[in-house]
């Protein structure tokens, strides 16, 4: 069992986060075995898998409707451009990350078995995953859940969420050490079940935007995972942006691998004590 020095003062920077991974692991057991929100939706893998089923049954067009200026902002951050993009005074130098927040229904809380579990428990890989929400057989998660549900074989059936609203665009700025995060419209009375936080990026290199935020939102709970000191579910097992967090702690600590980067081979999805 590995000690640490009991003042804060004297613990590394990997020791204090082994810490920071404890107590958010309780905030998730609490709420697993007891039922309270302990965490917010947005840092919960159960809410965001929500959301990405919602955004997998969406058909491409409306994901379009909703999510086009969040997209257009990732395109046109870095690139030589006349529209003004929606900072609300900020440099854009500063932004770090553009964010959207979705709302879906059912509640995704509300769920028994609780949806990660049910998730991962019918797909095996984010590859499998993909193939089928996206490929040419089962275009939707629609399609997937009629196919689920009529399959005798299967322990587990998998409800279908829509999108109940969206919020506008929002961001992330800073000097990338501190940040500020600005809020959604306020038109909405709770949390939301997820909060998309992408990086600029190109999004051409992916099919559509409906796959790239569906591949987000996984990493999202990857994260989610890692940051509790545990190894994600084998579906969410894949490299790519989660969150904002995720990626700075990646960056940080000696106890992750770089996760969030599709260039750098991952070793184990178990994180270290560092």
């Amino acid at each position: 069992m590995e000690e640490y020095a009991n003042d804060p003062a004297g613990r590394t920077p990997e020791e204090t986060e082994h810490g920071n991974q404890a107590r958010r692991f309780a905030k998730w057991h609490v709420y697993r075995e007891r039922g309270y929100e302990t965490l917010p939706r947005y840092k919960n893998p159960d809410a965001i898998v929500g959301a990405m089923m919602a955004v997998g049954a969406t058909p491409p067009a409306t994901v379009d409707e909703y999510f086009g200026e969040f997209i257009e902002c990732l395109r046109l951050h870095d690139a030589d451009r006349t529209t003004e993009l929606p900072v609300n005074g900020i440099d854009p130098a500063d932004i770090i990350a553009y964010r959207q927040d979705l709302y879906v229904e059912p509640d995704p809380l509300e769920q028994e078995p609780p949806m990660t579990d049910r998730f991962a428990e019918y797909f095996s890989d984010p590859a499998q995953t993909l193939e089928n929400v996206f490929g040419d057989v089962d275009p939707s998660l629609e399609d997937l859940t009629a196919l689920v549900q009529g399959d005798a074989e299967l322990a587990v059936s998998l409800p279908e969420f829509e999108i109940e609203a969206v919020s506008d665009v929002h961001y992330l700025h800073g000097d990338r050490i501190t940040a500020e995060r600005t809020t959604g419209d306020g038109r909405h009375e709770r949390e939301p079940d997820a909060s998309l936080e992408l990086l600029p990026l190109d999004p051409e290199v992916f099919d559509s935007t409906r796959e790239l935020l569906f591949s987000h939102l996984g990493n999202q709970v990857r994260d989610c995972y890692l940051l509790m000191g545990c190894e994600p579910p084998s579906v969410f097992q894949q490299q790519g942006l989660g969150t904002v967090e995720g990626t700075r702690k990646q960056q940080m600590y000696n106890q992750y691998e770089e996760y969030y980067s599709t260039d750098s081979p991952v070793s184990s999805w178990k994180p270290g004590n560092g």
